[in-house]
């Protein structure tokens, strides 16, 4: 989970790491409370989750991975070893798409 907001406390203003703080429960709830780890007063929040999912066929996602591996693998960044990672974290990918395509294919 990534919070974009830096939260604050309305008490004692330090600032709060509210990820750690935060429960699946709680946020079901979006209005709930949370106390201040520095002045250990409560306050009231309210969280608006948005939570985003993407879908698209394997043969989809195996043409999209190809493209960024043919952009990394044309790369010019200067750091190799950062370079090389990426492109063997996209090969991982592909073959495991591969992989699943063909279990797709037998089930046809």
């Amino acid at each position: 989970m990534e919070i974009m907001s830096k939260v604050i406390c309305p008490y004692c203003e330090s600032r709060i790491d509210i990820e750690k703080m935060l429960t699946s429960e709680k946020l079901k709830e979006m209005q709930f409370y949370l106390t201040c780890p520095e002045c250990n007063k409560t306050f009231s929040t309210f969280a608006k989750t948005k939570i985003q999912v993407n879908v698209s066929s394997i043969e989809d996602k195996i043409k999209a991975e190809k493209e960024v591996l043919l952009f990394w693998e044309q790369s010019e960044i200067g750091d190799e070893a950062f370079k090389n990672e990426r492109i063997n974290i996209r090969k991982g990918h592909i073959q495991e798409l591969k992989v699943i395509k063909e279990r797709n294919d037998r089930k046809e």
